[in-house]
């Protein structure tokens, strides 16, 4: 048996050791958690205080407002408006901590005293009904009803008024402050108004409020310009984020407005062109019918319009687009502007040059075995270069055109514009259809020169019948005249922009002769204007079904082009019907249809400009000399 000092030492060896081990690991555990505290609070403390910050904390959006939209005259067609929705929090209105210092106040009383004669649901009832009877009156409603709107149940915050314009929605503010009210906030949010209603509505186009982005017409074609930067304001919020918390005051940047813009459009001339287009889609019953009204001059778009404003796309949908620079048509004989331009331009025939123009097999005109088949409306016999034109000759145009080599020819239909889009570049704009010199059959150039085997838009031919207009200058088609900063004080002009000199000035008067001759003694006399020297040219073409690819007997598209007055050129406009209905068939041409709604539309339009000429193209652009 071991001797009890032996025992004794060997006990007190036994607990040594076990308490340096036990102060060992104490002083590893309080080390460990001294690092670990070092870290938290030192090394991690900017991030643990972003994380925390992120956890309580929500960035609100405070959206700028799209600039404005106006005509050249100064009418508003589009703006953005703030408004304000009344909302309660339902969360607020059921914490005694919320309520009871608006409690108190309300009372007059201290929160302490309060707090010892009424329990905390007490608090919150009170208060609850205090807030249905202010507000009440200002919803036209009875307290109780009010009063269910706010009881706890659900937890949405419900909305208790919206649309309140800025007066109301400073009166709803000063009853929330007078009346010591929490829980119940003003709430502004923005909407989008368009004053000008339906009209321009194809080419004002709409926004898209969850992508706050412009989704068509012009509010997309310059949405980056319109839509401004938006704004931010941080709130706190409890730990579930469920609610906002009163009180914190966290950082605020307002939001950056978008800039305003001016249109080309004068809406008292897009009024004029709705109206007399859609008398004559009621009256002539078309698929639809398009015109764009232009200053030959600066390329400006002074009104452009299409009937029905609704329409069906390939998917079925009913929408609304632009269809003057959305729809291809095959022009027809409006296209021998551009054929007979060729061979002018090109030194190959004059206005005095005469041509064959009688049939040679029948009524028709052959060659190639009867490949080419041609065929006038009247029997001509030799006709000059300006009455092939005046009379609309397809045999006297294909005559025209074989002078010119077809890459030549081809040359002169791409520089008048077609085949590609315009610099207008509205969303969902079509370049049309030019098909390349090696993709040309046999017959190919026949069918060109007359307008068949090539379609355009009815802006494309706007623009080219404007380009004979301007001494044979291609201006690019404007519909943004300038740029107002969001403060109104200063603008940027968008000047005209010439494209190319597409022919000689010369050219272009001997055109703007031919194409006076059209009016005054050929097919276009309906667009006659008394008082006022008109050009222009018809087009009648037969109209190809988009499904089957052929012509059916009895459709056609009509149109009318031109400008006036032809002697100092103020205004160009076409006018396009697809597949017009009358009884008398002998009427479906565009002298007889489209002709004398291009004369109405002109003269009215001549005549507010001789009123009121500051409403009316603004800027000029005069080319000098020949542009390459």
């Amino acid at each position: 048996m071991a001797h009890p000092q032996i025992e004794h030492q060997r006990y007190e060896r036994a607990v040594c050791s076990r308490m340096a081990w036990l102060s060992l690991f104490l002083i590893l555990g309080f080390t460990g958690i001294s690092v670990r505290l070092y870290w938290l609070q030192v090394r991690m403390h900017e991030q643990l205080t972003a994380d925390a910050a992120r956890l309580r904390q929500d960035r609100i959006v405070l959206p700028a407002l799209r600039g404005s939209i106006w005509d050249s005259a100064g009418e508003l067609l589009a703006q953005d408006r703030t408004l304000t929705e009344i909302y309660g929090d339902k969360k607020h209105l059921e914490d005694p901590r919320v309520v009871l210092p608006y409690l108190a106040k309300m009372l007059g009383m201290p929160k302490a005293e309060i707090k010892a004669r009424m329990t905390d649901e007490q608090v919150v009832a009170t208060y609850r009904e205090h807030v249905a009877k202010s507000i009440a009156p200002k919803l036209k409603m009875e307290p109780k009803d009010v009063l269910k709107v706010l009881m706890p149940g659900d937890s949405k915050s419900p909305t208790l008024i919206n649309g309140l314009e800025k007066e109301d929605a400073e009166s709803w503010r000063a009853l929330l402050k007078d009346d010591f009210i929490t829980g119940i906030y003003p709430r502004p949010y923005v909407r989008r108004f368009n004053p000008a209603g339906d009209r321009l509505a194809h080419v004002l186009g709409t926004v898209n409020r969850d992508k706050q982005a412009g989704a068509d017409g012009v509010e997309k074609l310059v949405n980056s310009t319109l839509k401004g930067a938006d704004g931010f304001e941080w709130v706190e919020r409890d730990s579930k984020k469920k609610r906002e918390l009163p009180g914190f005051a966290g950082e605020v940047r307002e939001p950056r407005h978008g800039k305003g813009v001016v249109l080309t459009i004068d809406m008292h001339l897009q009024q004029q062109l709705e109206d007399i287009l859609l008398r004559a889609y009621q009256t002539h019953h078309p698929r639809k019918v398009q015109a764009v009204l232009v200053d030959p001059m600066s390329g400006s778009i002074l009104a452009m319009a299409s009937q029905p404003l609704e329409q069906t796309n390939k998917e079925g949908n009913i929408e609304r687009r632009n269809m003057a620079v959305t729809d291809l048509y095959e022009p027809g004989s409006t296209m021998k502007i551009l054929t007979l331009t060729a061979g002018l331009d090109l030194g190959k025939v004059q206005l005095g040059s005469t041509f064959d123009c009688s049939p040679n097999k029948g009524d028709c005109y052959e060659e190639m075995g009867g490949k080419i088949r041609l065929k006038d409306d009247e029997t001509n016999g030799r006709l000059t270069v300006k009455n092939i034109l005046a009379h609309s000759s397809n045999i006297g145009a294909y005559k025209v055109a074989k002078t010119v080599t077809e890459e030549h020819f081809y040359e002169y239909i791409k520089r008048f514009g077609f085949g590609s889009k315009t610099a207008l570049s509205l969303p969902r704009e079509q370049t049309g259809t030019v098909r390349p010199v090696d993709k040309w059959s046999g017959t190919s150039l026949s069918r060109m020169a007359m307008g068949y085997e090539v379609s355009v838009t009815p802006l494309q031919m706007a623009m080219a019948v404007s380009t004979i207009a301007n001494k044979g200058v291609l201006m690019q088609p404007r519909l943004v005249d300038r740029i107002v900063a969001a403060d109104g004080r200063s603008s940027e002009v968008q000047p005209p922009v010439a494209v190319r000199q597409v022919c000689s000035a010369h050219t272009a008067a001997c055109m703007t002769e031919a194409m006076e001759a059209v009016v005054t003694e050929g097919t276009g006399k309906q667009a006659a204007i008394e008082g006022v020297r008109v050009a222009g040219k018809t087009g009648t073409a037969q109209r190809c079904d988009p499904e089957t690819k052929r012509y059916p007997p009895g459709h056609y598209v009509v149109s009318f082009v031109g400008f006036a007055p032809a002697d100092n050129p103020k205004v160009a406009c076409v006018i396009v019907m697809d597949d017009p209905q009358t009884e008398d068939r002998k009427q479906l041409y565009g002298g007889k249809l489209a002709a004398p709604v291009f004369a109405e539309v002109v003269k009215k339009t001549l005549d507010y400009i001789a009123v009121a000429p500051e409403h009316a193209m603004k800027i000029s652009y005069v080319p000098e000399g020949d542009l390459k």
